[in-house]
């Protein structure tokens, strides 16, 4: 006779692995550079292409950033599911 498995326990909460007040320094530090590239103004196609670079930079680090700050990807894959697309107007909340 099969032996059942014991039911898996519920995924935990994500925790902080730094105190709340540096993780939360980290976190605007990112929010603001984002805000940075939103107003950068481009008036070329270079210039669209290094807006393009900067902000997968921008991205990638900010994924980086939320990996090493919390105990699970939970915080993760909500922020991947978040955002406004590059070229979207920031101001504008239907977007």
């Amino acid at each position: 006779m099969a032996r059942k498995r014991a039911p898996e326990p519920p995924p935990s909460e994500p925790e902080l692995r730094i105190p709340a007040v540096e993780a939360a320094a980290k976190l605007d530090d990112r929010i603001a550079k984002g805000r940075d590239l939103l107003r950068r103004e481009v008036r070329s196609i270079e210039e669209i292409g290094r807006l393009d670079d900067d902000y997968d930079k921008w991205n990638a680090y900010n994924r980086d950033l939320l990996t090493s700050l919390f105990t699970t990807d939970e915080t993760l894959c909500g922020y991947g599911s978040s955002g406004i697309p590059l070229g979207a107007d920031a101001s504008d909340p239907q977007q």
